[in-house]
């Protein structure tokens, strides 16, 4: 061999010596990534009586003060706005839905309640996830009321 082909050979023993030990300190070639998720929104009520019974009563009555609620839980994970609304009474006879009144303390009474009506009206302005509140229901029967069973309808609405 020659003087210039052995330097070759030198250069190209030591190029290959420093790739190696390279390899060896920079980790074998590890890489990382970056993962990104996003969790989307849920958005769900339960509520805890169903439905909310206020047994027999007479025409001309007022029902018990504090004794009829439920209890509506936000199931899902994001902060709600909750919305009631409910149907008229039908049965025997008819009563408007502004018969039943609602408020989402204890303590209060039925003419300083809020009326419930057909449009959805805000019950809560901000439930958290897994938070609760109680709704407390109050009926009057109005005069001269038909005898008889009668139905109505509620519904608790989320916001989110």
């Amino acid at each position: 061999m020659r003087k210039g082909e052995i330097k070759a050979w030198v250069l190209a023993a030591f190029a290959v010596l420093a790739l190696s030990a390279g390899l060896l300190f920079a980790g074998g070639g590890d890489t990382s990534t970056t993962n990104t998720v996003t969790v989307l929104t849920s958005c769900g009520l339960t509520s805890s009586v169903n439905p909310i019974a206020f047994g027999n009563m007479n025409a001309g009555d007022t029902s018990a003060q504090d004794t009829n609620y439920t209890t509506i839980t936000n199931t899902g994970n994001a902060a709600t706005q909750v919305l009631i609304n409910g149907s008229g009474w039908t049965g025997a006879g008819t009563m408007t839905s502004n018969y039943t009144h609602w408020f989402n303390a204890t303590g209060t009474t039925y003419y300083s309640k809020k009326w419930l009506n057909v449009t959805q009206q805000v019950a809560n302005n901000s439930v958290t996830a897994a938070q609760s509140f109680t709704v407390f229901a109050d009926l009057m029967i109005p005069a001269g009321q038909t005898a008889g069973a009668y139905t109505q309808t509620v519904w608790y609405t989320s916001s989110c």
